[in-house]
């Protein structure tokens, strides 16, 4: 959820990016190796075959020299930064524009509203809507977990028990009578439409309540302690539509890719794996630079 909402920021907001450029560049460092082609090579860059700097300290002519020799393809090089204080940042200016609008302009009547703030725009709206509750506002499904991109659905539901929204909402005697499968179209599966109707049942309640707890291995700690081939308990933190993050355990969520969700074809992440769903996981690869863990759903 967050890389959609931190893409659109950045795009919208010269502000965010000055303020990552100045973080980049007063916490950040350059890594530069050799180049599978030039490693056993006696070049005038091999002090830059192994090399790592401070982007605040390092000296324009080194600096220039690592770009030198990867322009002559005896180098690469790269820029590294802790990916998470940076996604803080940023996620954390998101919520200040809200605090301020809030502030400004009293309670939020619905989710809509959102919209007025700024630089929230439709991708971060479409990210983290689900997540939002408005108590006591004009739709009583902003006070669920029900996405606005399915009230459509929740009110057809209401329309052919011929009664409102409000009056479904919390009424099991009514939701008994709701058959998902009469409501299942290409957008919406049957995953989906029974997360509604648990939700129609209990409105308002926090998801997180219900996370299952992996049995994280004693022996793993740290993303060093990591092995490729390692199979190990997760839970998952986070459904997108290009995969699931998962928490095995180290304080950096892996990710598995919508491919390595199944060994079956899979259209929708979200019709295959839930938040706080715990899943048998294996280590496909780990990059501890850039704090980056690939994983794999095994069993499935």
């Amino acid at each position: 959820m967050a890389i959609g909402i931190i893409a659109e920021q950045l795009s919208d907001d010269a502000d965010i990016r000055r303020m990552l450029m100045n973080f980049i560049v007063s916490t950040g460092s350059i890594r530069s190796k050799a180049t599978k082609a030039a490693e056993n090579l006696k070049t005038k860059y091999d002090m830059y075959y192994d090399y790592n700097e401070s982007l605040k300290t390092i000296p324009g002519h080194r600096l220039l020299a690592i770009r030198r020799g990867s322009k002559e393809q005896v180098l690469s090089w790269k820029i590294i930064v802790d990916d998470g204080k940076a996604i803080d940042m940023i996620l954390a200016r998101v919520a200040k524009n809200i605090v301020q609008y809030r502030a400004k302009n009293g309670s939020f009547k619905d989710k809509k509203e959102l919209m007025k703030v700024p630089l929230f725009r439709e991708k971060t709206f479409t990210q983290c809507a689900g997540f939002l509750r408005i108590a006591g506002g004009i739709n009583p499904l902003d006070n669920s977990a029900v996405h606005p991109e399915s009230y459509p659905v929740v009110e057809k539901m209401a329309v052919d028990l011929s009664v409102d929204v409000a009056e479904l909402i919390g009424n099991e005697s009514l939701i008994k009578q709701i058959d998902p499968k009469k409501y299942v179209t290409q957008d919406t599966g049957l995953l989906t439409l029974n997360d509604i109707i648990q939700e129609l049942k209990k409105p308002g309640v926090d998801p997180r309540k219900d996370f299952s707890t992996a049995q994280f291995s004693d022996d793993v700690n740290t993303l060093e302690d990591l092995k490729e081939n390692m199979i190990l308990d997760g839970t998952v933190t986070n459904v997108t539509n290009f995969g699931a993050f998962v928490d095995i355990g180290v304080h950096q969520d892996g990710l598995v890719h919508i491919s390595k969700l199944s060994s079956k074809f899979v259209p929708n992440p979200h019709e295959i794996v839930s938040v706080g769903e715990t899943l048998k996981v294996k280590v496909l690869k780990v990059d501890a630079e850039l704090k980056r863990i690939s994983l794999e759903v095994v069993g499935v």
